[in-house]
């Protein structure tokens, strides 16, 4: 169902590789780019997709054909001398300039995709089609990447952890048109942070110059480096004691308790001066 439409694109794309052709009567020649490799757009992937694309088309020149800003030519031209019109030869490189672009575009979606705009016949036509297509799936999208950027919490995570949780949203923003400035973005990282990092807080908030994401980050990690050297447990001696009650006959050893009935507490803890373990007797 989907294979006859696009093998014939293909083959159009496929013949529209001799630019000589186009040389010899004095249209532009074809042009006709590498290969590129790309995630496949799927339901779930569109703008990721997208920010793939706009780059290589826009870095060949052929952006154009696609947002319409290099509209088809009239397929006639008006002959001034035979008051005739012919056929625009402009209008037919177009065509095939436009049928590689289309090739492209059909190789990068998936099939699921790939029949909802098969019938398409330009560039332009697949592009507002797929764009119209998952407008509404984007609005949803930006609007659950905005609450989870309120909601985001460092909680045990790592600064650094965090940092990037944060950066990839904003990230993600920006990829569906919806990017944020450096100080809204830094507003919500300081939002998302506990009270340990008031202090930073405050300095970030108090700075009357710009801060960039980058220093935030260094600073972040400074921060979270210094709350842990300030909060790491001190090493105490270990103290184990012990009681017991002693037997009728006497404790044969270096010491003797002779008294019978007595309770006895074994006191012993680890000399960080000398590295032994000593151990003391009290009676009780």
């Amino acid at each position: 169902m989907v294979s006859e439409p696009l093998t014939h694109v293909t083959q159009l794309a496929s013949s529209s590789l001799n630019t000589s052709d186009a040389a010899t009567n004095g249209n532009p020649p074809l042009i006709s780019p590498p290969a590129i490799n790309v995630t496949k757009l799927s339901k779930d992937n569109y703008h990721v997709w997208k920010a793939q694309l706009i780059p290589f088309f826009r870095g060949q020149g052929l952006f154009g054909y696609l947002d319409g800003t290099i509209p088809i030519p009239p397929k006639e031209i008006s002959m001034a001398e035979t008051s005739s019109a012919i056929s625009n030869p402009l209008c037919e490189h177009w065509q095939r300039q436009d049928a590689i672009i289309v090739a492209i575009l059909f190789s990068t979606i998936s099939e699921n995709v790939l029949i909802q705009v098969v019938s398409h016949t330009t560039s332009a036509a697949i592009w507002s089609a797929l764009a119209k297509s998952f407008s509404s799936q984007s609005r949803a999208w930006v609007i659950q990447l905005r609450t989870e950027l309120i909601n985001t919490r460092k909680g045990a995570q790592s600064a650094h952890d965090f940092f990037m949780q944060v950066k990839r949203m904003t990230d993600e923003l920006a990829v569906a048109g919806h990017a944020l400035h450096c100080d809204e973005i830094i507003s919500y990282l300081l939002s998302g942070l506990g009270h340990d990092y008031d202090s930073f807080v405050t300095t970030i908030t108090a700075c009357t110059d710009s801060v960039t994401l980058e220093e935030v980050y260094a600073l972040l990690l400074t921060t979270e480096s210094r709350l842990q050297h300030h909060n790491s447990p001190i090493v105490q001696p270990t103290v184990h004691v012990a009681t017991r009650q002693s037997s009728s006959s006497s404790y044969r050893g270096r010491n003797q308790y002779k008294d019978r009935g007595r309770n006895y507490i074994d006191v012993s803890f680890y000399n960080g001066s000398n590295g032994q373990l000593q151990t003391y007797v009290l009676s009780i």
